[in-house]
């Protein structure tokens, strides 16, 4: 929670300043939809989706002005491919994973780069 609340206190000309902004922020509840209360829902998606778009809004303007930077979004295969019990979960990575590809195409003359990394569980031996 720190490293928030400093996020937070910032000048907006420290943040005009970064030059990469990695974000990965996970929350599920390990239920199915119908099981969840419409708050879960909501802060299921807040962790998820919500706060990753509102620290791109926060930082990309900078890197828009200098016309040089990189937003890296540690997603998740989980919004390629659907899994059991954590629809709201993979709703929001699939959003997520969307939001990154509109924002490349968006800015596609900019040298700002966009990248996504989906994650998924590996068995190991």
């Amino acid at each position: 929670m720190n490293k928030f609340r400093s996020c937070m206190m910032m000048s907006k000309q420290q943040v005009m300043k970064f030059r990469t902004l990695s974000t990965m922020l996970e929350l599920h509840f390990g239920m199915s939809l119908t099981s969840m209360s419409l708050t879960q829902i909501q802060h299921s998606l807040t962790v998820n989706i919500v706060s990753n778009l509102w620290l791109i809004k926060l930082f990309l303007p900078g890197m828009l002005a200098r016309n040089h930077g990189h937003v890296i979004n540690i997603a998740s295969l989980a919004g390629i491919i659907p899994l059991a019990k954590i629809t709201d979960y993979c709703a929001a990575k699939a959003g997520s994973i969307h939001s990154m590809n509109q924002l490349r195409a968006q800015h596609c003359n900019s040298n700002v780069v966009f990248t996504v990394v989906c994650l998924g569980l590996f068995a190991l031996k």
